[in-house]
């Protein structure tokens, strides 16, 4: 027999029975679809016919998911809700399996809610036929905590800001940006950690289905502020110092995954593997008028990186948006104007992420620009410069 959590009180009361799983009417109520379930449970010890909704919670990596889609408008745009805690949520098997998940699965026709599950539990690099992975749950109690083929649950206690959870659909919760972001922390290194965050703060998110591996020009999920914001909000909650330790490091702004890579590169410290020159800004507008706008071809320009306080320029010039040679031109021609009116501008390209001296050659560059300097004898920061550049030439090294 299956046992139902909320059973357990009754049966050992002797006032409720078990319910065998081949009995008519559990498979009549195993073919609800989820968003019945969601309706229509109703907790024990609330008073006859009350209506306590239930909940799913989505989060780490399958929260991550969810909400790539929701920016390819794959899913539709999800609500902020009242929300702060984990509250009712669906947990043993019977419940999830209302969902489409777990061993019982089978049983239930498809609804919208459960589509979104099970897209969620599948690793986007496998295809939309692929086998259903395991989807990451949250829960409010240890004793929620079941094991259940499919599905991985999380503890998450406590009340969060407002603001810290979405409606989805049918009963789908999602964490904000900024909790999912804390939340991911414990199973992220720094540097895949920066990497996401900038992916959240950027215009693109990643997709191994797509050609260039990611989606672009799209809106960003959060910035640097509104996840300071948030930490300062939600102390105490585990994972937000780390958060906070590299926060320092990142910039809103990132429009692919190798600015993202790139920008590291400049913001971390060389003991951390980096090439720290200065603050800079990430495609900020600038505004141009008379002469100066007829030199750059036009009253505005956002170049990759701008050095604060400098007129030193970074551009990356990536294969996927400058394809053809047309693009290329226009792109030189644009340096060019810049140049014109007194800024220095130094390209970077993939040829440059190819080996440690390849990349030192471009650092070189910029750092006599900035009439500063990026060598090191220090065998401690040589070794952290090439294990940082190992891992951003390894395939699918940010966190999918």
């Amino acid at each position: 027999a299956l046992w139902d959590t909320r059973s357990v009180g009754h049966a050992l009361c002797g006032t409720r029975a078990l319910w065998d799983t081949r009995s008519a009417s559990h498979m009549q109520s195993m073919r609800q679809p989820a968003a019945e379930v969601f309706r229509k449970h109703r907790c024990d010890g609330s008073p006859k016919g009350y209506v306590q909704p239930m909940r799913l919670y989505l989060g780490h990596m399958s929260a991550l998911r969810a909400w790539r889609q929701v920016r390819q408008g794959r899913l539709p745009v999800p609500r902020r809700s009242a929300c702060r805690s984990v509250a009712d949520p669906a947990t043993s098997a019977v419940e999830l399996a209302h969902c489409g998940l777990g061993p019982l699965a089978d049983t239930t026709p498809p609804d919208e809610a459960t589509c979104i599950l099970r897209g969620c539990a599948r690793d986007p690099s496998d295809g939309p036929q692929a086998p259903l992975g395991q989807l990451d749950v949250l829960v409010a109690k240890r004793s929620q905590r079941h094991r259940i083929k499919g599905v991985r649950h999380h503890l998450l206690t406590g009340k969060f800001p407002e603001g810290s959870f979405f409606l989805l659909a049918n009963g789908v919760y999602l964490p904000s940006p900024e909790l999912l972001l804390t939340l991911l922390s414990s199973n992220l290194s720094p540097w895949e950690l920066i990497a996401l965050a900038y992916e959240l703060c950027g215009s693109y998110c990643l997709d191994p289905s797509l050609e260039a591996g990611f989606a672009s020009h799209l809106e960003p999920l959060t910035s640097v502020d509104a996840i300071k914001r948030f930490l300062m909000e939600a102390k105490g909650l585990r994972g937000s110092a780390r958060v906070g330790e590299v926060l320092h490091h990142l910039r809103d702004g990132s429009a692919s995954p190798r600015e993202s890579d790139l920008a590291m590169l400049l913001g971390l410290s060389p003991k951390e593997g980096g090439y720290w020159m200065g603050d800079f800004t990430l495609n900020a507008d600038l505004l141009f008028q008379g002469e100066d706008a007829k030199l750059t071809g036009g009253t505005n320009r956002s170049p990759d990186i701008l050095f604060c306080g400098t007129s030193v320029i970074c551009e990356y010039d990536s294969r996927t948006f400058h394809a053809n040679e047309e693009e290329l031109e226009r792109d030189k021609d644009r340096a060019d104007g810049l140049r014109a009116i007194g800024y220095e501008v130094v390209t970077a390209s993939s040829l440059h992420f190819r080996s440690q001296a390849d990349m030192m050659r471009l650092m070189k560059r910029l750092s006599r620009c900035l009439r500063t300097s990026v060598e090191s004898e220090d065998p401690e920061v040589r070794a952290a410069r090439a294990k940082l550049l190992g891992w951003m030439r390894s395939p699918n090294h940010q966190p999918m």
